[in-house]
């Protein structure tokens, strides 16, 4: 059971943390050689369309799987592999989910509230100066949150074999 469990949350991590490494490798450098008003629209754009079910499905099954991982794990023995997935787990909720929740999706809500067209120029540069401050380090961090969780999935999965 536990197997099946580190093995989904494995590849959800994965495809997260592919998706967050992505994001600020090649999204964000493209969307900032837009410009102000561009940038913004395709912002808007991007943070609505990627809330759809496989995207909502990939993100949460490791806030759910993890723990449970942890606690099948933590039954059958403590040692290596459970500390691995226990930090997994930490890294997980608190550096993706946590921070997604808590920063980035008010940050996003905040700019889907904004009216493009009829923004002055000088209330667009403000709005992508602060999106830009702040969206794009917590999504570093997500990134390298993400990264962190699958690296100490994979080990757990090595140190179970």
């Amino acid at each position: 059971m536990n197997y099946l469990l580190t093995t989904a949350s494995l590849l959800s991590t994965a495809l997260i943390a592919g998706l967050f490494f992505n994001w600020s490798n090649t999204i964000m450098p493209g969307l900032k050689q837009l410009s102000t008003r561009s940038f913004l629209e395709a912002m808007q754009s991007l943070n609505r369309i990627i809330l759809n079910p496989s995207f909502l499905v990939t993100f949460l099954v490791p806030v759910a799987l993890l723990p449970l991982s942890c606690y099948f794990q933590f039954k059958e023995s403590v040692g290596l592999r459970f500390y691995f997935l226990l930090l997994a787990c930490i890294l997980y909720i608190f550096g993706v989910f946590l921070v997604t929740m808590v920063v980035n999706v008010p940050i996003n809500d905040s700019l889907d509230k904004l009216d493009i067209l009829n923004a002055n120029d000088n209330d667009l540069l403000h709005q992508r100066l602060q999106f830009e401050k702040r969206w794009i380090p917590f999504n570093s961090i997500r990134a390298i949150c993400a990264f962190l969780s699958l690296l100490c999935l994979i080990i757990a999965k090595i140190e179970h074999e």
